[in-house]
C-alpha cells in the first residue's frame, strides 16, 4: 500500500528546481526524504501501539514434575532495545494466578491446593512451587493459568498475554530403587578382604554398566508425548470401527486427526464421527464436522483437547449411511501421554 505524500515530500519536489531561490541538491533532497520516512514510521508505530510493541515475552516449559518436588515457573520480559525490563516497570498488582488439578480425567479444580503466588525481579515474573505429596498424586494433571501482568516500555503500557502450563505428576522411584540395588550388589565386593576384590577403576566401570542395564530394565514414558497412527477404509458398511485401544496404563489423548485420500468421499456414505466407547462417550469429531460434504480430497478433520483414556477404552470411528463404493483409505494420527510408565494405545 502506498501512503499519501507528506507535505515535506511535496514541498521538496516543488523546490528542487534551478529557478527556485535556495534550491536543494539531490543529496540534500534524498536525506530529507529519509528523515521524513523515519518520522512517518515512528508515527505509524505510535498508532499501532507505541513503544509497547517492543515487549517480548518467553514462557518456561511445561514439564512433568515429580510428586513433592519443587518446580519453577517463569515469564521472561524483555525490551528489544534495552534488554530485561526493570523490576519497577513490571506491574503484577492485577495479576491472576490459578493452579488446578485433574484426577483420573476429571474436571480441573483448585480445591485443596496451596495457592500459587508469583513474584518479580528484573526481566521476569516467577514462582517456585512445591507439588506437596499431601495434595498431589502420580497421574494427576496440573494446569496453571496466569493473566493480568503489565509492563512499562518506553513510557507506554504493554499487556502480557495469558500464560498456561500443564503436564503430569510423575514418579521416579523406580530409578532410585534400581540405583539402591546396584549399590547393594556391587558395593559389597569393594573390600580388600573379599576374594577377587576389584580396583576402583573396575568398580566404576561395573557401576556404569549396571546402571545402563537397570535403566533398560525400567524404562519410563510417563508424560512423554507419543504419536500413534493407523488407517481406516470408509468403503465399509455403516457401523463403529476400532481405531485405538488403551493399554497397560491410562493415557491422556491430546489430539486426533483423520486425513482423507486424494478423492472426495461419496457413495452411500453420509458422515463419519469419532468417539470413545465409554458409557458416556467422549465425542472427538461429531457427525456435523464429519458430514460427507466436508470429506473432500485431502481434507483433514482435527480434534485437540484433553480426553482421559483408561485401559481397555476404545477410540472408534463410526461410518453412517453406508460404504463409499470403492477403497477409500484414511490416515488417522493420535498424540497422547501416559499417566504411568508403560501407558499407551494399540
Amino acid at each position: 500500500m502506498k501512503y499519501p505524500e507528506t507535505d515535506s515530500v511535496r514541498d521538496l519536489g516543488r523546490i528542487d528546481t534551478a529557478a527556485h531561490s535556495g534550491a536543494v541538491d539531490d543529496v540534500s533532497k534524498a536525506m530529507s526524504y529519509h528523515k521524513q520516512n523515519v518520522t512517518n514510521t515512528e508515527s505509524i508505530l505510535t498508532i499501532l501501539g507505541g513503544a509497547a510493541i517492543q515487549l517480548r515475552t518467553e514462557q518456561s516449559v511445561s514439564a512433568s514434575v515429580e510428586e513433592n518436588a519443587l518446580m519453577q515457573f517463569s515469564i521472561g520480559l524483555m525490551d528489544v532495545d534495552s534488554g530485561a525490563v526493570a523490576s519497577d516497570d513490571i506491574d503484577i498488582t492485577g495479576i491472576s494466578a490459578v493452579i488446578e488439578k485433574s484426577t483420573g480425567g476429571g474436571a480441573f479444580s483448585s480445591a485443596g491446593l496451596t495457592a500459587i503466588t508469583f513474584g518479580k525481579e528484573a526481566g521476569r515474573v516467577f514462582v517456585d512451587y512445591q507439588f506437596k505429596a499431601a495434595e498431589w498424586a502420580v497421574g494427576d494433571v496440573y494446569k496453571i493459568v496466569v493473566t493480568g501482568i503489565e509492563a512499562t516500555v518506553g513510557g507506554d503500557t504493554a499487556y502480557v498475554p495469558a500464560m498456561v502450563w500443564s503436564n503430569f505428576i510423575v514418579e521416579h522411584a523406580d530409578v532410585k530403587a534400581a540405583v539402591d540395588r546396584i549399590e547393594a550388589t556391587i558395593g559389597a565386593v569393594d573390600t580388600a578382604a573379599a576374594e577377587g576384590a576389584v580396583t576402583d577403576a573396575d568398580l566404576a566401570m561395573a557401576y556404569i554398566k549396571q546402571i545402563v542395564t537397570e535403566q533398560l530394565a525400567f524404562p519410563t514414558n510417563t508424560g512423554v508425548a507419543q504419536i500413534h497412527t493407523t488407517t481406516i477404509d470408509l468403503n465399509q458398511a455403516a457401523s463403529a470401527y476400532d481405531l485405538f485401544t488403551g493399554s497397560t496404563h491410562d493415557v491422556v489423548l491430546e489430539s486426533l486427526s483423520v486425513k482423507m485420500p486424494t478423492e472426495a468421499a461419496g457413495g452411500a456414505l453420509t458422515s463419519i464421527s469419532v468417539a470413545t466407547d465409554d458409557v458416556t462417550p467422549a465425542v472427538l469429531i461429531d457427525s456435523t464436522d464429519g458430514a460427507v460434504g466436508n470429506l473432500t480430497s485431502e481434507a483433514e478433520l482435527v480434534w485437540t483437547g484433553s480426553a482421559y483414556i483408561t485401559v481397555g477404552t476404545k477410540i472408534q470411528l463410526t461410518i453412517a449411511g453406508g460404504a463409499h463404493g470403492s477403497t477409500y483409505t484414511c490416515k488417522v494420527t493420535a498424540k497422547l501421554r501416559a499417566t504411568a510408565t508403560g501407558g499407551t494405545v494399540t
